[in-house]
């Protein structure tokens, strides 16, 4: 994981093209204070009365913009 400052990291993960993916950021290390609780509207059941973030990765690879913790909201592009 890299610091970007301000609180933002950034990582990569590479996964097979077509392949479905879910997932949740956590914030710090603890699973009980600090996994994201996924908005119902973007998310799907992961079985223990949550939700987790989905995507099918496209042909080609995918590069994710990237959100807010706990929402749906896309961080801004940085201007140069």
């Amino acid at each position: 994981m890299t610091n970007l400052g301000n609180g933002v990291y950034s990582t990569e993960v590479l996964l097979p093209e077509l392949s479905y993916q879910t997932y949740r950021f956590i914030n710090g290390n603890s699973f009980e204070s600090g996994l994201e609780n996924v908005p119902e509207d973007c998310g799907v059941d992961d079985g223990f009365g949550g939700m987790k973030r989905y995507m099918t990765v496209p042909e080609g690879g995918h590069n994710s913009r990237p959100c807010l913790f706990w929402t749906l909201q896309s961080v801004p592009p940085r201007i140069a």
